[in-house]
């Protein structure tokens, strides 16, 4: 399932049980590329060849979508 039609409780990184929901709230504290998101909420940081996500993918590539889609609007919010 890709992350916009994904619940805000759905996972998104298997390999660390990360939601919807924490990496939107790591975005709204702040977050704003893929190493604030792994220290934030520990989402890329599995074994990309071992990856536990049914799609057979690590989840890096749906995080960096998120993060290229709800940066801005949280910026933008806090103008």
């Amino acid at each position: 399932m890709h992350w916009k039609d994904a619940r805000v409780r759905a996972v998104i990184c298997h390999c660390k049980n990360v939601t919807k929901y924490d990496i939107i709230a790591a975005i709204d504290e702040g977050a704003r590329n893929i190493d604030d998101i792994k220290s934030k909420t520990a989402a890329c940081t599995g074994d990309p060849d071992r990856t536990l996500n049914p799609s057979g993918r690590c989840c890096c590539g749906e995080v960096q979508e998120m993060l290229d889609f709800y940066a801005p609007l949280a910026d933008a919010l806090r103008k």
